[in-house]
């Protein structure tokens, strides 16, 4: 890191009767620079939802009411030098209940150009409309800065329709 410390020097003049310009006072001040703060960057590259033992990209449509699933994200470092990374979300039901909330720092630090992966706990689909998440990529956990960030639908969920009970019904006969 380059020496940030300057010291600053002033002098002041007076010009006498006979013309001459004479030194006056001279003063020294030693002055410590800030250095600039560090910028954090980072983007989630993937936003994902545990759905038929896969996991896809959300948001997702039509899925079975009583589905239970897991969120995982995945964000990657964008700067030149190893950072701790954390993750926030918050999972909706249509009625605007939370069903989920998650938050997590690494363990250890992920590289330049790196990424990781932030996986939650199940829950369950269980009422039909749409889900909604906000999600928060954050890096430096001694004071937290928010480098990436995500608002939107997580999935749609249907009303699952039952099998009708004369399904199997076979006819043997018919008579008119």
């Amino acid at each position: 890191m380059p020496n940030r410390d300057v010291t600053i020097h002033a002098y002041s003049y007076y010009e006498a009767a006979d013309g001459y310009v004479y030194s006056d006072d001279e003063a020294a001040k030693d002055v410590s620079l800030a250095a600039p703060p560090e910028v954090f960057e980072g983007t989630i590259t993937k936003k994902e939802l545990d759905y038929e033992d896969r996991w896809q990209a959300f948001p997702l449509y039509n899925i079975p009411a009583g589905t239970r699933t897991r969120v995982r994200i995945t964000g990657r470092n964008d700067m030149a030098s190893n950072q701790k990374m954390g993750t926030w979300w918050q999972v909706k039901d249509p009625d605007g209940r939370v069903v989920q909330e998650y938050a997590k720092w690494e363990t250890y630090w992920t590289g330049p150009g790196k990424a990781q992966e932030f996986t939650g706990g199940s829950f369950d689909l269980d009422k039909v409309g749409t889900y909604r998440i906000s999600i928060a990529l954050s890096m430096n956990p001694e004071a937290e800065v928010v480098v990436d960030d995500y608002y939107g639908n997580l999935c749609t969920v249907e009303a699952v329709v039952p099998e009708p009970e004369f399904r199997g019904l076979v006819l043997s006969e018919y008579t008119k």
